[in-house]
């Protein structure tokens, strides 16, 4: 379970396929992942759901932003698209 601090990274190194890529290792995104880590990360309160998909650059490193923002832009979301539509709906257990 992700615990999200001041420096918390958006990746799941467990879910995700490394690559080596000009000799630096670089992490394969899936929309998948990406949507179950921000649900992490709404879930404990570090963002909102009605925060720009955008603020996210400040929870993952510089070199991660650009592969994470291409499976993004590939899945047809902006980076002005709020938080809420990237993860969708949720159930609620109780009302």
């Amino acid at each position: 379970m992700l615990y999200p601090q001041k420096n918390t990274r958006i990746v799941s190194y467990s879910q995700t396929m490394s690559a080596m890529v000009h000799g630096m290792k670089a992490t394969l995104y899936s929309l998948a992942v990406i949507q179950e880590e921000v649900r992490q990360l709404v879930n404990t309160g570090v963002v909102s759901r009605q925060q720009r998909i955008y603020t996210l650059w400040r929870y993952i490193p510089a070199r991660e932003w650009f592969p994470m923002e291409r499976e993004l832009e590939n899945s047809n979301f902006l980076l002005r698209d709020c938080l809420g539509d990237l993860i969708g709906w949720e159930e609620w257990q109780n009302d």
